[in-house]
C-alpha cells in the first residue's frame, strides 16, 4: 500500500511539472507589430466542440510537453477582425494544415475574409504576460495572455480585447511611441537573506529613456524605490546594470 501511494505521489508531481511547462507561443500580427500569444484561440473552439487533433506525432497528438496542442498558429488582425493565417506542424518542413477543410470536417462552417478564416468563435481579454522581472530586459518580443492566468495581479493592464473574433480594444503601445526623456517604471523582485530565513521582496524602480533602437529602449535607472542604502544595493544586484536595454511594453509610463 505504501509503495502504491509513493508511486501515485511521484506520478502526480511528474504530470504536474509537465503541464506547468510554458507552452510555445502562437504569433499575432497587428499592423507593424508582431506579438506572441500565450493563449490559443483555436483551442477555444477545439476544446468546446471536441475537434480532432490537427496533427499526430508517432501516434501522439503532440511532439513534446511545451506544445500540448500539437501545432503553432499565426494570426492577423485585418479590418479589426482576427484571422487565422496558418497552422503549422512542429516538424522539419513545417507542414501546414488545410484550415477550412479541418474545420468543416469537424462540423464547423467557417467565415472567410481575404482568403483567411475569421475566428468568430473567439472572445477574450488579454494582458501582458510577465512571469518575472527579468522579462523586462530579456524578452525582445511582447507576450500577452488571458487575464485569468495571472489572478495574483488583478490590476494588470489590459492590452487586447476580442469579442466574437473582432478586436474591440487595443492598448499596445508601438515601440516608436516611446520617446527619449520619457520615464518608465517596472517591478523588481530582490533577494533578502536574513540569518534565520530568506525571502524575496519587490520594489518599483524608475528610469529615464536615453535611446530607442526600434526594438528596445535604453533606460537609465534614476530611482531605486527606496532611500535605504542596504536595500538599494540588494535591488541593484537583481538588475544587470543601472543602464540597460529594456522592453518598454513590460514597463509602466510615469507621468511627470
Amino acid at each position: 500500500m505504501k509503495r502504491f501511494l509513493l508511486i501515485a505521489i511521484v506520478s502526480f508531481f511528474i504530470v504536474s511539472t509537465a503541464f506547468s511547462t510554458q507552452q510555445s507561443s502562437d504569433t499575432l500580427i497587428i499592423g507593424k507589430d508582431t506579438i506572441l500569444l500565450q493563449t490559443f484561440p483555436l483551442e477555444c473552439i477545439r476544446n468546446k466542440q471536441g475537434f480532432d487533433a490537427p496533427f499526430y506525432y508517432n501516434g501522439w497528438s503532440f511532439p513534446h510537453t511545451a506544445l500540448w496542442r500539437g501545432y503553432v498558429a499565426t494570426w492577423k488582425v485585418v479590418d479589426d477582425f482576427l484571422l487565422l493565417k496558418k497552422v503549422q506542424k512542429f516538424d522539419s518542413v513545417g507542414t501546414k494544415l488545410n484550415i477550412v477543410e479541418y474545420l468543416e470536417n469537424n462540423g464547423y462552417s467557417p467565415k472567410i475574409l481575404n482568403g483567411y478564416v475569421v475566428a468568430d468563435w473567439y472572445s477574450d481579454i488579454l494582458t501582458r504576460h510577465l512571469r518575472s522581472s527579468s522579462c523586462v530586459w530579456r524578452d525582445d518580443r511582447f507576450r500577452v495572455s488571458n487575464w485569468w492566468q495571472w489572478r495574483d495581479n488583478e490590476n494588470e493592464r489590459v492590452e487586447l480585447v476580442f469579442e466574437g473574433g473582432k478586436l474591440i480594444e487595443n492598448n499596445i503601445i508601438p515601440i516608436e511611441d516611446f520617446q527619449i526623456g520619457e520615464m518608465l517604471s517596472f517591478e523588481v523582485w530582490y533577494f533578502v537573506d536574513w540569518y534565520i530565513w530568506s525571502t524575496h521582496r519587490r520594489a518599483q524602480v524608475t528610469g529615464v529613456i536615453r535611446e530607442n533602437n526600434g526594438k528596445k529602449v535604453l533606460l537609465e535607472i534614476v530611482c531605486w524605490g527606496t532611500e535605504h542604502e542596504r536595500t538599494k544595493r540588494r535591488i541593484q544586484r537583481a538588475i544587470p546594470s543601472p543602464i540597460l536595454w529594456v522592453n518598454p511594453r513590460y514597463c509602466d509610463r510615469v507621468e511627470i
